[in-house]
């Protein structure tokens, strides 16, 4: 009966070995895989970080267009007003012309 409780013993030291052994395995592979999933996170802040500064930039950029549309919306308005305001004096200038041919000497 010694023999037998010795061969027991002997094998649950085995089987406990061997459990320790698939322990550590698995200990291993969690500490591989959060090795992974932290240079996963990683990637996705600097791909989240380069995305919000690439629409900061593009929204600078839109916004500078915008103000650029308006300057230019602007000076065209002026334009049309110095055409309008040109165009009157020309037609006053006609009528004036025309008003003083009536009494000039033939």
């Amino acid at each position: 009966t010694l023999n037998i409780k010795h061969d027991e013993i002997e094998h649950w030291e085995n089987h406990l070995r061997q459990e320790e052994i698939a322990l550590a395995k698995a200990e291993k592979h969690i500490v591989e895989d959060l090795a992974l999933f932290d240079q996963f996170l990683d990637a996705c802040n600097r791909s989240a970080n380069d995305a919000a500064f690439r629409v900061d930039e593009e929204s600078r950029k839109k916004d500078e267009l915008v103000n650029e549309i308006k300057r230019l919306q602007k000076t065209l308005i002026s334009y049309h007003n110095d055409q309008n305001h040109l165009t009157d004096i020309l037609k006053q200038s006609r009528r004036y012309q025309q008003f003083l041919f009536k009494f000039a000497p033939k």
